[in-house]
């Protein structure tokens, strides 16, 4: 057991904390109550400035603290210490927490067996098997209950319909209506965050096979992308774990992350997609020096570039149709409904355009564009940032109509 320096160990000391407690504050007032202290303001200031200072990796954890944080937190001093990649029981009966944590199919046969069920519950701290498995990244556990067809993180033949959710569920049926089996097939239908959890397992543990059959690389949200009137948006399903493993995974994990994909949105169109986080991806690995971002930056520029060339292409065919059809109106008025059917969201940096070349014949585009935050210390790598960003700021341009006669000169010119 190696102990983690004490920026990781604070970092997931923080975690534990927000997972556990509605904020640092109510933490530090647990801890003063629990080695008999009296809490008040000024208390509570000297826990709070402590406690950022071990967060914030300046300071190391003391040894009397530590017994009091694995009280508080329900965790072993070993977890803590090596930042969660060491964990050992800390109950002595057969709980969600030590099944998660064993490493032997028999205990766990025995337990999906149980006549009560008990897989399907959650315990006292409001957590099922599912979460302390990913929690502890015991992949084998996950990948028994996936092989053994007790779960499944894909199956979208029921909200065909919907195209919001990937159908996890589970072949664990619940006992008499009386009894309230509800924890885990609850959270498989309701959180994506169990396949993405699962899929960065997987990516840690090297099976890269999986990673199609989880699609890894898709979003529910990109399925209704070209929709409207869906309040939420990629923000719902970022997993910053799923990001750490792949930003720091090996050549093969970011060529079939950085590679284009293929959806099918709730109205059987396809449209083809980049990795809807690569800007995330590219500026974590940036910020690590990692040198194989390069591949990551040179596939976002030629989708970026792939784009505008299409979008290019669609609105000036649209502009000239319109102009045809509508040859006594200005040519402001006409850009103006040659882009009536274009939008952009920037939050969730997604284009959609659709272009009605007749009346029952159009031609439509939804996918998403790269923007980068951080740059570079090569300047080779930072003049490609600049070309995607101009790139994105061009496209996200086009539904700004203030800048319709910049447009309009744009495509006259041809010098889009």
């Amino acid at each position: 057991m190696k102990s983690a320096d004490k920026e990781k160990m604070g970092a997931y000391l923080k975690k534990l904390i927000e997972e556990r407690y509605p904020s640092h504050r109510k933490f530090g007032k647990a801890y003063l109550e629990a080695i008999d202290v009296q809490v008040n303001d000024e208390e509570l200031r000297k826990i709070s400035n402590k406690l950022s200072q071990i967060i914030n990796g300046k300071k190391g954890i003391q040894l009397e603290d530590l017994m009091v944080f694995t009280d508080l937190l329900g965790v072993s001093c070993e977890e803590i210490i090596t930042g969660g990649n060491y964990f050992v029981p800390v109950a002595s009966h057969m709980t969600n927490y030590e099944i998660a944590f064993t490493d032997n199919p028999r205990v766990w046969k025995k337990y999906m067996e149980r006549e009560d069920k008990i897989f399907l519950n959650s315990d006292e701290y409001g957590k099922t098997v599912i979460e302390y498995a990913l929690e502890f990244k015991n992949y084998k556990f996950m990948k028994y209950l996936m092989d053994e067809g007790y779960i499944w993180l894909v199956d979208n033949s029921e909200w065909k319909n919907f195209g919001y959710s990937y159908g996890a569920g589970t072949s664990v049926k619940k006992r008499d209506f009386r009894d309230y089996d509800t924890s885990v097939p609850f959270l498989i239908y309701t959180q994506d965050r169990i396949r993405t959890q699962t899929i960065a397992l997987a990516i840690e543990n090297n099976d890269l096979d999986i990673l199609d059959t989880l699609l890894a690389r898709d979003n529910p949200f990109l399925h209704v992308a070209g929709t409207l009137g869906f309040a939420y948006g990629l923000e719902r399903y970022y997993n910053a774990d799923l990001m750490k493993a792949v930003s720091e995974s090996d050549q093969k994990v970011l060529d079939y992350f950085s590679r284009e994909f293929e959806i099918k949105d709730i109205y059987n169109n396809e449209n083809t997609f980049i990795y809807p986080y690569m800007g995330e991806l590219i500026d974590i690995m940036l910020k690590t020096n990692r040198k194989e971002v390069e591949l990551l930056i040179r596939r976002s520029l030629k989708h970026n570039k792939e784009t505008l060339k299409k979008l290019e292409t669609m609105i000036r065919d649209a502009y000239q149709s319109v102009g045809e059809n509508c040859d006594r109106l200005e040519k402001v008025p006409v850009m103006e409904i040659t882009l009536r059917c274009f939008r952009f969201d920037n939050e969730n940096k997604i284009v959609n355009y659709t272009y009605y070349k007749e009346k029952h014949s159009s031609e439509k585009i939804v996918t998403n564009v790269v923007y980068i935050s951080e740059k570079s210390s090569a300047p080779l790598i930072n003049e490609l940032i600049s070309e995607i960003n101009e790139l994105y700021s061009r496209i996200s341009s086009l539904g700004d109509k203030s800048l319709t006669k910049q447009i309009i000169n744009w495509i006259e010119s041809k010098e889009w």
